[in-house]
C-alpha cells in the first residue's frame, strides 16, 4: 500500500505559520535537493490554504507535474487548472488514494497532516526547516498527539 509523506516547513522553533497565517519565513534554496524526494511521489494532497500559499510562491501557477487534490469547505468540488478540489474527509480521501496503484503519497501542509496522523495514518514525515524563529504562530501538530506513536527514523 503507498504510504503518505507529510511534508512540512516549519521554524526553527516549530511553527508553520505566523499568527495571522503568514509563512513569509518559509523559502527553499534554488540549490535544494528535491529531486529524490519528488521522485518518489505521484500525488500531492493539501489543504486551501497550503494550496493558496503554493500558488504565491510559485507565482500563480501550480505544476508539480502531479495528480494533486486541495481540500476546501469553500471551493465547490470538481476538477479546474489540473487541481481536484474535494470536500472529503482527508483520512476518507486518502484511504482512497492509497488503494490505488502508484508511487508514495505527499501531504502538504500541517492542519490535515495533523488529522491523518491522529488517526493512525502510516508513513513518513518530512521537515524543510526555514532558518527562522518566530516565537508565536500555528504549530506543527496537535496536543492530541502522543509522543510514543513515534519513533526517530533516518533518510
Amino acid at each position: 500500500m503507498r504510504k503518505v509523506v507529510l511534508g512540512v516547513g516549519i521554524s526553527i522553533d516549530g511553527y508553520i505559520a505566523r499568527k495571522n497565517g503568514a509563512v513569509d519565513f518559509l523559502f527553499i534554496p534554488k540549490d535544494y535537493p528535491m529531486g529524490e524526494f519528488t521522485k518518489s511521489v505521484d500525488t500531492a494532497v493539501m489543504g486551501r490554504k497550503t494550496f493558496e500559499v503554493s500558488l504565491k510562491l510559485g507565482g500563480g501557477s501550480f505544476d508539480h507535474g502531479m495528480k494533486s487534490y486541495v481540500f476546501s469547505r469553500s471551493k465547490p468540488a470538481g476538477e479546474r487548472h489540473g487541481v481536484i478540489f474535494t470536500r472529503k474527509t482527508p483520512a476518507r480521501l486518502m484511504a482512497g488514494i492509497r488503494k490505488q496503484p502508484g508511487k508514495d503519497i505527499w501531504l502538504m501542509g500541517g492542519r490535515n497532516g495533523t488529522r491523518l496522523l491522529e488517526g493512525g495514518s502510516s508513513g513518513r514525515t518530512l521537515y524543510w526547516c526555514g532558518p527562522r524563529v518566530i516565537g508565536v504562530g500555528h504549530t506543527t501538530v496537535s496536543r492530541r498527539l502522543s509522543a510514543a506513536r513515534f519513533h526517530a527514523a533516518r533518510e
